[in-house]
């Protein structure tokens, strides 16, 4: 039995790209013949409730034993390094956001000033919101019991620490079983992507005195007063999201081959984007494939310390959601334009510090962009006639596709990540050097 399951999660694994397709394919099938709006709405709700009662627990047992490791391992300054590494990722999310601003600017060819009534609100609601979510966020409060939880146990020895160390092992395993799931999320989102113009449609109707204004993409203005153009238009923002993901992460590839000169570009596309990426576009979750991603790293880069690769994936999956916050920036003008609402650079730029703080609190879940819609809204001081309209266009615009790619963003940037602090790890908060070959193994693994 063991054998048979073993072999077809490595079929699945190897052909995952192609179920993803026909899952997808499926589901716009089923959604051009059946309506699935309401079903698909409850079954949304559903599945958003159990990541977010799932996620803070993943979070712990992921967090808490690589920060544990870190901290008891010999000749490190692992709580050094812990905050390096936060404020490492920190600095990385400024850097996403002002390069997502810039050429979201570009391709909705937005004048510089003219966004309207953005006042100084702008600036005290960013911080208002943080608080609120320190206090909370269940997913701040698993870090915080990771936090305690190292406190109490770094100095301790014995069976239930070693026991607690090895937590991240399991959950690693884990992620072998879940390509499985790959083509069933997919058709969900295939069906989405059906269902959605129907329901922004019959939602509009409501609004019959307001003036909703053309969407213009790449220099092509698009009708949202249909269903066909706001398919269009929600198809457009998905390549958008996409295209300014892949353009970032590819940049940050870059980087890491500046860094690490012998690092095989072509292995770490076939050995690890390729097989991570299927999983992280079909469910939208950057917690769900967290076990598959440290077990692909493990797989090709066996020199990253462990704690070093725990630790990295498992707070990178928090904080480090770059794909996120560069779909938010995509949405604004959308539906500000969708909505006849004045939008600009400056806009954006005042959306900018709600967007980056409150990034340090999201459940890496699909359709977590509900998070940020509300401060948004407030940050462009949108009219009250207009703020059911702003918050449903947002959200449902965000769900499947811009969900898929910010997540395939957001996760595989994780891999980058851990090569780079690896390095910084070994280099400055090791008090014994490694081995002179220790690291040229780690350029070339996969090679």
């Amino acid at each position: 039995m063991n054998m048979m399951i073993g072999a077809a999660g490595q079929h699945f694994a190897r052909y995952s790209t192609i179920y993803a397709v026909l899952g997808f394919g499926l589901g716009l099938g089923l959604g051009s013949i059946f309506s699935f709006a309401g079903l698909l709405e409850a079954g949304l709700e559903v599945i958003v409730g159990a990541y977010g009662n799932v996620t803070p627990l993943v979070i712990f047992c992921i967090l808490a034993p690589s920060l544990l490791r870190i901290c008891q391992q010999e000749g490190t300054d692992g709580r050094q390094f812990s905050i390096y590494t936060v404020f490492w990722f920190a600095k990385l999310r400024l850097v996403a956001c002002l390069l997502a601003v810039a050429l979201v600017s570009l391709v909705y060819t937005l004048p510089l000033f003219g966004g309207g009534s953005v006042e100084n609100a702008a600036f005290i609601t960013p911080f208002r919101s943080l608080g609120q979510t320190l206090v909370r966020s269940p997913y701040f409060f698993a870090i915080y019991a990771s936090i305690i939880a190292v406190l109490l146990l770094w100095r301790r020895r014995g069976w239930f620490v070693r026991t607690f160390a090895q937590l991240p092992e399991f959950v690693e395993k884990l992620g072998e079983v879940f390509t499985f799931v790959v083509p069933v999320f997919t058709l969900l989102v295939g069906i989405h992507v059906v269902t959605l113009p129907q329901v922004l449609e019959a939602h509009f109707a409501a609004y019959p005195n307001s003036t909703f204004g053309k969407v213009t993409l790449f220099g092509a203005s698009f009708d949202t007063t249909t269903a066909g153009g706001i398919l269009q238009v929600y198809l457009m923002l998905s390549l958008l999201t996409g295209l300014i993901c892949s353009i970032w992460h590819t940049a940050l590839l870059l980087y890491v081959r500046y860094k690490l000169p012998g690092l095989s570009i072509r292995a770490y596309f076939t050995q690890y984007f390729l097989k991570i990426y299927p999983l992280l576009w079909a469910t939208s979750s950057e917690a769900l494939s967290t076990p598959l991603n440290m077990h692909l790293l493990k797989e090709l880069y066996p020199n990253i310390d462990p704690a070093v690769r725990r630790f990295s994936v498992g707070i990178g999956s928090i904080i480090n959601i770059n794909g996120t916050l560069t779909c938010c920036f995509v949405m604004i003008p959308a539906v500000c334009m969708m909505l006849g609402l004045p939008i600009s650079v400056l806009s954006l730029l005042f959306c900018l510090p709600i967007i980056y703080i409150l990034g340090f609190g999201v459940p890496g879940i699909p359709g977590e962009l509900v998070l940020f819609a509300g401060p948004i809204m407030i940050v462009l001081m949108v009219p009250e006639l207009l703020q059911s309209a702003f918050l449903l266009t947002f959200l449902g615009l965000q769900i499947g596709l811009p969900d898929s790619f910010r997540t395939g963003a957001n996760s595989t940037d994780d891999g980058p990540a851990s090569l780079l602090l690896n390095e910084v790890y070994q280099r400055r908060f090791q008090s014994t050097q490694a081995d002179a070959t220790h690291l040229e193994d780690l350029h070339m693994s996969g090679s």
